[in-house]
């Protein structure tokens, strides 16, 4: 299963088939991504990089666990 979701072609066809799931993380992430100068008045973009940094690194986590997620999901239905 890890291998399968470590493949371009494995991650293409989840991302069309559950596109609503990666939809709403992608909002998500956008939505933080907006509201950070929000959380921190007085901040220029520059200062606030590392949080943004962050708040990516955080995004690709969660990405990730979903393509296992769906990748075991779909391996446990077929299988």
């Amino acid at each position: 299963m890890r291998y399968a979701a470590q493949r371009d072609f494995w991650v293409e066809y989840l991302r069309e088939a559950y596109a609503e799931r990666f939809e709403v993380l992608k909002e998500d992430y956008l939505a933080q991504v907006v509201a950070l100068p929000d959380r921190f008045p007085g901040q220029t973009i520059d200062e606030l990089g590392a949080e943004y940094a962050a708040l990516k690194e955080a995004y690709e986590a969660q990405e990730t666990a979903l393509i296992r997620e769906l990748t075991y999901r779909v391996g446990f239905e077929e299988g």
